[in-house]
């Protein structure tokens, strides 16, 4: 605290800051949690703005998220739950990232260096990779496969002298796949 002319003290304006107090989730059940705390409590409430991003998608794979908080006043802190959606897409573990943005009430203003936190959600369904077929060999008495990993930006290209037939058939994700 600073003093001015020897009688009144001043107090620093309170930083807001966030951090992911549950930052490991899993479908089915297993919730992740933001901690939102204030460096000194406040007479007033503090209602802070967040943005949010990651991999997950928000009312789809987690509750709905408001995009506020308010930390009542002379509370230092307000958590955000992040309720997992058990889904049954095979998708992998996904990301919440919440940023604090601005504070629309109170006096606070954002610590800067503690403004973002993330929390990751673990998938519970197998991921199974599609396989495209076709022949191979001569006059397509014979067939080959390829296997389409995950995250896989490039694909063999296959040709054929002939008029040939390719089908593809298995994993969760065989919609998402054309043969041109």
């Amino acid at each position: 605290n600073g003093v001015i002319n020897n009688h009144i003290p001043i107090d620093p304006t309170p930083e807001v800051s966030i951090a992911a107090s549950t930052s490991s989730a899993s479908e089915p059940s297993t919730n992740g949690e933001y901690t939102v705390t204030l460096s000194a409590a406040s007479a007033s409430n503090t209602i802070i703005a967040y943005s949010i991003g990651g991999t997950a998608t928000n009312g789809t794979d987690y509750n709905t998220l408001s995009g506020s908080l308010t930390i009542a006043a002379g509370s230092l802190t307000g958590t955000i739950p992040v309720t997992v959606i058990d889904d049954s897409s095979g998708e992998g573990s996904e990301t919440v990232i919440l940023t604090l943005d601005s504070i629309s009430s109170g006096t606070a203003t954002i610590d800067t260096d503690n403004d973002e936190a993330t929390v990751t959600i673990a998938d519970n369904e197998d991921i199974t990779d599609p396989i495209i077929t076709g022949p191979s060999g001569g006059a397509g008495s014979a067939t080959s496969a390829i296997s389409v990993y995950e995250n896989q930006t490039a694909v063999t290209t296959m040709s054929a002298n002939e008029i040939v037939s390719w089908s593809i058939t298995s994993g969760d994700d065989q919609t998402l796949f054309s043969i041109d």
